[in-house]
């Protein structure tokens, strides 16, 4: 695991809400959830969670990724989510807007999906994120740190749920990353969780999936794309999640989300690509 100190100066995630990649990250953390309901009370760690909800900005990523899929049906657990987001205390926009609709981070859904008993901690390392984050949840779910150092500590006391989505702004994350998700496999008895990374190209990807396939950790990478890497643009292509210790029917389900979000959000229709990776 890295030492280094957290980069926060070159990576915004309002810039970036909405996107092709949080829809699908989105509502695959919504169908693990749902998958797990039945197994008792959660103890869910996301290490990497951000605001918590984020502003809609009057133009922006999120017109390519969630302004095309909120009239499917896989895609209703996500827009009424959306639509429960009080938008009320939120910062502006990327683009200053201070009145759009909000949209739902992975905290927001996970507390707007929690039961009593259930215990969660969202881990932010940068502290101004952490205070908006604190207004989104209840204050003392949030912890104030490098996540994968809270990872390495954590003791869960109910059904283990792990989120993992680093910005992979770094290099090194993409060897970081699954090394730590590794550990927490190895360490944490009936450990459920998704893991999300961009794609760009493959290249990094790959050497991820392969890394958690060298460590033994078994897993099922699920990558949806919707602008082809050929192009090279400096914008996403797409996303993947690798989900390990899933329960019977999510590889399934999430497979179905995906088939139904492709042709959605293809920027070259019909054009779009689903790869799924088991091992």
């Amino acid at each position: 695991m890295s030492d280094a100190a957290p980069v926060f100066g070159d990576y915004a995630h309002r810039r970036h809400v909405g996107n092709v990649g949080d829809v699908w990250k989105h509502l695959a953390w919504l169908a693990l959830l749902d998958a797990v309901r039945a197994q008792g009370a959660w103890s869910v760690l996301d290490t990497h969670a951000g605001e918590g909800a984020y502003r809609l900005g009057r133009t922006g990523e999120w017109t390519a990724g969630f302004g095309r899929v909120r009239s499917l049906g896989e895609a209703r657990p996500l827009v009424d989510a959306a639509g429960r987001v009080p938008s009320g205390g939120l910062p502006p926009a990327a683009d200053g807007a201070r009145t759009a609709p909000a949209y739902p981070g992975s905290p927001w859904l996970t507390v707007d999906r929690s039961r009593p008993g259930d215990t969660v901690q969202f881990v932010e390392a940068n502290p101004a994120a952490a205070a908006i984050l604190a207004t989104v949840v209840p204050p003392a779910a949030v912890v104030i740190g490098e996540g994968f150092r809270v990872l390495a500590d954590w003791q869960p006391a109910g059904t283990p749920v792990l989120l993992v989505d680093p910005a992979f702004v770094r290099r090194e994350e993409w060897d970081e990353v699954p090394a730590a998700v590794s550990a927490a496999v190895a360490r944490v008895p009936g450990l459920t969780g998704l893991l999300w990374y961009p794609i760009k190209a493959f290249t990094r990807p790959h050497q991820l999936q392969h890394a958690l396939r060298r460590a033994g950790t078994s897993g099922t990478a699920i990558d949806l794309v919707s602008t082809s890497v050929a192009l090279r643009r400096p914008a996403l292509a797409g996303s993947g999640v690798v989900v390990f210790g899933a329960p019977t029917g999510l590889v399934a389900r999430l497979i179905a989300i995906a088939g139904a979000l492709g042709p959605a959000l293809a920027t070259r229709p019909p054009e779009w690509e689903l790869r799924v990776t088991a091992w």
